[in-house]
């Protein structure tokens, strides 16, 4: 007979952690340690028990030997999403203690990298890029992915954020945080935001703002739509940076990443919805428009499928469009694929067929 799980994965890290520190007691414990080791006290029975439980788990997760299950489903699912969350509490703090490496600087003045020497070129790191793909190599991390995250924390602290307030948002989400970035204005390669769109400055105000100051930022991107100068913009800038912040920090605490890009693209920036299908040889690109009404019902506007049919004389070769069907999210994949094979097993069945001396 089926059974309800009793049990959910947590939704962030900092639940996770949360969750850990009450199921482990850690804050007991570390007291109950403490006491022992700087004042000789005796740690009770209870306390001996959960550092054992504790020191266990530890073992447990970092070892390399296949993780057992449970004892239930559900033990099983509460272990599985404490690793999950954890590594990805783990992966960031590491990025963020290379971030500082870059950053901050010695007692007199030098970046803390540069105090360093590069074990390749056997000379002090000069400059940021080189120690970025220092890293990348030794580290085996992508260099796209070190710059894509320095230049997030980059963009928060310019907005206004401690580094450690921009640690705990960009972890919920990371990709989508770097990625809302980029779609509410143009930056700098040191995080400053040197252009916006006015109509995008309006309706993040909508979103985050009261009346009052919605108004005051409206003004300022009137102004400067009108008169797009550099003055003009660092007026526009200047007001609209708190309400930016404002709109990242709600964002982090929606629950699921997807409905949350979805809500800025479509309802917030108004940007139509763009999905690829495939037919028959051609790439099908569907632009779906729509809006919001006063009450909050999103409609549908339009749907619009354009054929992108390649000006080639004969068919694509079939790696190109099992290339273009792995690359691209292709809504019909499944569909496509399937019949792709049921085709190439047909064909194949009558070349064999025609081989035949009758």
């Amino acid at each position: 007979m089926n059974k309800h799980l009793k049990i959910s994965f947590t939704d962030s890290p900092q639940e996770e952690v949360a969750l850990i520190q009450r199921e482990f007691s850690l804050i007991e414990a570390a007291q109950e340690l403490e006491k022992a080791i700087m004042s000789g006290e005796t740690m009770s029975g209870e306390a001996h028990v959960k550092l054992a439980e504790l020191l266990i788990a530890f073992k447990e997760m970092f070892s390399l030997e296949l993780p057992e299950l449970g004892e239930t489903t559900e033990e099983t699912l509460r272990i599985s999403s404490r690793d999950i969350n954890l590594s990805r509490l783990l992966r960031e703090r590491g990025l963020v203690r290379l971030y500082r490496l870059l950053k901050e600087r010695t007692p007199e003045g030098v970046p803390l990298f540069m105090s360093y020497i590069d074990p390749y070129s056997e000379s002090p790191f000069s400059k940021q890029e080189d120690f970025i793909g220092w890293i990348a190599k030794d580290a085996h991390i992508p260099r796209s992915t070190l710059f894509m995250r320095f230049s997030t924390y980059d963009k928060m602290q310019g907005l206004g954020f401690e580094l450690e307030d921009a640690f705990q948002t960009v972890i919920t989400k990371p990709y989508a945080m770097r990625k809302v970035l980029n779609m509410t204005a143009e930056w700098n390669r040191h995080g400053q935001i040197v252009g916006v769109i006015p109509d995008v400055v309006r309706k993040v105000a909508e979103h985050v703002c009261d009346t009052e100051t919605a108004e005051a930022l409206k003004t300022h991107a009137d102004y400067y739509e009108q008169n797009p100068d550099s003055v003009a913009l660092q007026e526009l800038v200047k007001a609209y940076k708190p309400a930016l912040k404002t709109f990242i920090e709600e964002l982090a605490e929606h629950r699921n990443t997807k409905e949350m890009m979805d809500h800025v693209q479509h309802d917030v920036l108004g940007k139509p919805e763009i999905t690829y299908s495939w037919k028959d040889e051609a790439l099908i690109l569907s632009i779906v428009r729509k809006a919001t009404t006063e009450d909050g019902t999103e409609v549908l506007m339009d749907i619009e499928d354009i054929p992108f049919i390649p000006d080639y004389p004969g068919k694509l070769d079939d790696a190109i469009v099992d290339d273009l069907l792995t690359r691209l999210p292709i809504k019909n994949r499944r569909e496509v694929i399937a019949e792709r094979e049921r085709k190439a097993l047909e064909e194949s069945v009558n070349f064999e067929l025609d081989k035949l001396p009758f």
